[in-house]
């Protein structure tokens, strides 16, 4: 019973720090509930508590307790602040007890989630026109298929049929998604970004790691190390 305890506090641990490291960006039509976590839920009756999180307030705080216990040392922190583990458990018991989806646990407790732009070649046939536009760096003919994506691996839009050897950032600047956004046409709440590789500008809405044209400090590798960790995923 407690080995079996332990790995469900581990299990938890581990899925709070993977899916809520930080504020991130997803765009969306409805507003984040103001302070759920901090003002809402402290005034919740134990009942309430369970009917929500399907837990009593009493276990709630030892599992807390458990997980402070069993956290590794964090690593020092650089961007935007990592939320505190107090919220990160409440918002992974909650996501865990009730059959919401990320979108709607992310505007209930005031958090967004992170997308991802990056650029593919999709080979054809040498066009009749232009044809060394077409020619990439990868020696074979293609068109650029731009795309951005959330934590889900799901589009969230999709750019494609500049030559193949334009770069990554002048396809985005060509992009409708880049005219919208400098329109005011998208926003990015909290502080939010997307997320790209070097071959992309950092600016006020695209977060980029720090190029190594120059030796970098032991905090920007770590800021390198986690900003690709967000923006590359096995499956």
């Amino acid at each position: 019973m407690v080995e079996s305890i332990k790995t469900a506090i581990v299990a938890t641990a581990q899925c709070a720090k993977q899916f809520f490291m930080d504020d991130s960006d997803e765009e969306d039509s409805t507003e984040k509930l103001n302070g759920f976590a901090e003002n809402v839920v402290p005034l919740m009756a134990d009942h309430q508590f369970q009917l929500h999180f399907r837990m009593s307030p009493t276990t709630f705080e030892y599992l807390l307790h458990a997980v402070y216990g069993i956290r590794q040392n964090p690593t020092v922190n650089v961007g935007q602040p990592q939320i505190n583990l107090d919220k990160q458990l409440m918002i992974t018991v909650w996501y865990l007890g009730n059959l919401e989806s990320f979108r709607s646990v992310a505007n209930r407790f005031a958090i967004s989630v992170i997308e991802m732009i990056d650029g593919t070649a999709i080979e054809i046939n040498a066009p009749k026109e232009h044809r060394m536009s077409y020619f990439n760096r990868k020696s074979y003919f293609s068109v650029v298929l731009q795309g951005i994506c959330d934590h889900n691996m799901l589009f969230a839009d999709v750019y494609a049929g500049q030559p193949g050897s334009k770069h990554d950032y002048a396809v985005f600047e060509k992009s409708d998604i880049f005219e919208r956004i400098n329109n005011k046409e998208v926003s990015f709440p909290g502080n939010s970004y997307i997320i790209g590789d070097f071959a992309y500008k950092l600016s006020n809405f695209l977060m980029v790691g720090f190029k190594h044209n120059r030796p970098l400090s032991q905090l920007e590798k770590n800021f390198n190390i986690i900003l690709n960790k967000c923006r590359v995923t096995s499956y």
